[in-house]
């Protein structure tokens, strides 16, 4: 189920990537500053717990779209 993740997460980067646009978190509401604190707080924690390395992208993701942010396109 995680490697899935870490595979849909990667093609939707790439797709996004190849249009030339950079993918940013959002969220309705909130503030540029909060969602870099949230990123941090997010990596802080998935750093405590020792993860591996190649699921902490995935985690990450899980981690900000769970505080209801959305990746999106940006241009």
């Amino acid at each position: 189920m995680l490697l899935k993740k870490i595979c849909l997460l990667s093609i939707a980067v790439g797709t996004l990537s190849a249009c030339g646009s950079t993918p940013t978190w959002e969220k309705a509401g909130a503030t540029m500053d909060e969602r870099d604190n949230l990123i941090s707080k997010c990596r802080y924690q998935i750093g405590i717990n020792k993860v591996d390395e190649d699921e902490r992208e995935a985690l990450l993701s899980d981690c900000l779209r769970a505080e209801g942010y959305r990746l999106v396109e940006k241009d």
